[in-house]
């Protein structure tokens, strides 16, 4: 099954009400980037106590691109009904993967860990039968409107022969003109910022779209 998973990623809390009420309907799941301005030169609102008191019908995936992921995890790792998932980066786990995986899992939530492009693929194979799923960034961490690094495809290509049964999601630079070969590598879940946020049509266009140029692959 494929999904289209709305990204946002925003300065305030008030954008963030403002993009979550204009997705909500559109989808099951709906990513949050978390960017602490040392791992990735952005900043971006998140603050888990508030995302917890929401009352949405979503699922929050969390990609923590931040310096220090063990603590962030400490910090979103309580149990809350509409976080089902989080990703920390590869790039800054300082060896404290299996430990940060544990504490993700015993709150119930799905554990995942991101990639950066540029990042080899071999340092991230030996927690790959422990994680949930793969997140690829499909751009360099922090910005969304970046244009897809071609590599990604033969990431997840990589990815897909070696653990076909391992969810693999790309995040950034999805568009329709490159959705078709993403999933024809073995990528089934696309987290989509700034080509939701910005169609012209709104949240339920840029989906439609998204979901014509996968064609078959539905």
């Amino acid at each position: 099954m494929v999904e289209i998973i709305p990204a946002i990623l925003v300065k305030d809390e008030a954008e963030f009400q403002q993009q979550l009420h204009a997705v909500e309907p559109h989808a099951k799941w709906v990513q949050i980037d978390i960017v602490d301005g040392e791992f990735a030169p952005n900043v971006t609102w998140g603050d888990p106590r508030v995302i917890r008191s929401l009352t949405t019908n979503v699922k929050f995936e969390i990609d923590l691109m931040v310096s220090n992921p063990a603590t962030a995890v400490g910090d979103w790792s309580l149990p809350a009904t509409h976080i089902g998932r989080i990703f920390f980066h590869q790039e800054t786990a300082q060896g404290q993967e299996r430990e940060m995986i544990r504490k993700i899992k015993e709150a119930g939530i799905e554990a995942g860990v991101s990639l950066s492009p540029e990042t080899p693929l071999d340092t991230v194979f030996p927690l790959l039968g422990d994680i949930d799923v793969l997140l690829l960034l499909g751009v360099s961490p922090g910005f969304q409107g970046q244009q897809l690094q071609p590599s990604v495809l033969d990431t997840a290509r990589a990815i897909h022969t070696s653990h076909p049964g391992l969810p693999i999601e790309v995040d950034g630079g999805v568009k329709p003109e490159n959705i078709k070969s993403l999933a024809d590598a073995g990528v089934r879940r696309f987290a989509v910022g700034s080509f939701i946020q910005q169609h012209s049509g709104g949240v339920k266009a840029a989906i439609d779209e998204l979901r014509r140029a996968l064609g078959e692959v539905l």
